[in-house]
């Protein structure tokens, strides 16, 4: 994705990647705590409710709080795919 892409470009590949995310946890139940969280903010990319890098921006903080608190383990699957969603509130300003 382009680092001028605009909000409804990153808001349809955040879906897809958090839909990615969700198949891959689905069945585990030790990273209940993350499907929930990645529920929340699908409804909430759905929904339009704010700008979509505040959305993400908020979503990585929260991710990585359930992250630790739990000390969840991410397969090396789930890192890639979560290094491409955090990509996507990643705003450059060029000049």
């Amino acid at each position: 994705m382009k680092w001028f892409a605009g909000g409804s470009e990153r808001s349809v590949k955040a879906l897809e990647l958090i839909q990615n995310l969700q198949n891959s946890i689905e069945g585990k139940s030790e990273q209940k705590e993350i499907s929930q969280l990645f529920q929340r903010y699908q409804s909430e990319l759905e929904s339009n409710a704010s700008s979509v890098p505040f959305i993400l921006s908020r979503m990585n903080v929260e991710l990585f709080e359930v992250l630790t608190k739990h000390k969840i383990n991410l397969s090396s699957e789930q890192l890639e795919l979560l290094k491409e969603l955090q990509k996507l509130s990643q705003i450059r300003y060029g000049y």
